[in-house]
């Protein structure tokens, strides 16, 4: 009997939980900008440019998907919900076949509801390799002859959001938690608020008198429009001491000069 078997794996980039797009590094497969995609109040289409950066010709399906986030900062893959934007975004091409380098845009087009709340609503670009058809037995094989084609199906998705009207979030931090055990460290509660979205960095300082040490490194944090606040687990520095005064600040960007949306303070 003639058999050709075709093995696909399926390898998705992700941060927090979320799809995240290839960055524009030497081993990325494909390179996508910008790595995310917002669309103003006033805008009505917008430009996705994607390239090849592997040696072989490569095909893409491009699909919108939904992922809502959870309350512990993940995501999760979902069908629709409440505050999707696939229903509003048209794009083209639906595929892209890319030879090594060569590089294609990738056209947005929104159309918003009459009846639209103000606010963002969100989904996500997914470019999914669409693999070659499976080899088939050349004739006069013997019947205990068999084919075999192994590759990997790599894809990444790039999160689109649709902003309609006045635009208002904020973040803030709530209930701070040591940590015990091997994996010792915090666990923060971040608080949302607004219509759309919210983000911030997250810095932590050990304070020693009139010194702030930093312990962790800048983290993002993102609160998706569907949750109203999200409990993260912060990592620490491998020499971080715990006890004593902490000061946790929020700034709207990763610079020193960085605006401070928030500031807690604890004693451990």
């Amino acid at each position: 009997m003639k058999l050709s078997v075709w093995f696909k794996a399926f390898v998705f980039a992700a941060l927090a939980g979320s799809f995240l797009a290839a960055d524009a590094s030497a081993n990325s497969l494909l390179f996508i900008a910008p790595h995310r995609v917002v669309i103003a109040p006033d805008q009505q289409t917008t430009e996705v440019t994607v390239a090849n950066q592997s040696e072989t010709k490569r095909r893409y399906e491009i699909t919108m998907i939904d992922s809502v986030m959870t309350e512990t900062g993940a995501t999760k893959r979902v069908d629709t919900f409440e505050y999707s934007a696939k229903r509003m975004v048209r794009y083209v091409p639906r595929a892209v076949e890319l030879a090594p380098g060569e590089r294609q845009t990738v056209r947005l087009m929104v159309r918003r509801p009459k009846d639209l709340a103000d606010g963002d609503y969100h989904s996500h670009l997914l470019f999914r390799e669409k693999a070659s058809e499976p080899e088939k037995p050349a004739e006069g094989e013997g019947e205990n002859k068999f084919s075999f084609q192994v590759g990997a199906q790599y894809g990444v998705a790039i999160p689109v959001i649709v902003q309609k009207g006045t635009i208002e979030a904020s973040v803030k931090m709530g209930e701070v938690v040591k940590t015990e055990g091997a994996q010792k460290g915090l666990t923060v509660t971040f608080n949302r608020t607004g219509n759309a979205e919210a983000g911030a960095y997250l810095r932590v300082f050990k304070v020693e008198g009139t010194t702030e040490e930093p312990i962790s490194a800048p983290l993002w944090v993102r609160i998706y429009r569907e949750v109203g606040s999200i409990t993260r687990s912060i990592p620490l520095m491998a020499d971080a001491e715990l006890e004593g005064k902490i000061i946790l600040r929020l700034y709207n960007h990763a610079d020193q000069n960085a605006e401070i949306l928030d500031v807690k303070e604890v004693s451990l």
